[in-house]
C-alpha cells in the first residue's frame, strides 16, 4: 500500500525561546515540542 512507499520523515524547525516571550507562548512551544515524545509537561 501507500504507507510502504512513503519514507520515514521527521519535520523539524529551530526556534529560539527568549525572555521576551510570554508564558503562554513558552507553554505552547513546550507542548508542541514534547507532543510525540511520551514526556509530560516539565515540572517548574
Amino acid at each position: 500500500g501507500r504507507a510502504e512507499a512513503l519514507p520515514l520523515v521527521f519535520l523539524g524547525r529551530i526556534l529560539v525561546a527568549h525572555d521576551q516571550m510570554s508564558p503562554d507562548e513558552l507553554n505552547a512551544l513546550e507542548k508542541e515540542a514534547f507532543r510525540f515524545s511520551g514526556v509530560g509537561a516539565l515540572q517548574r
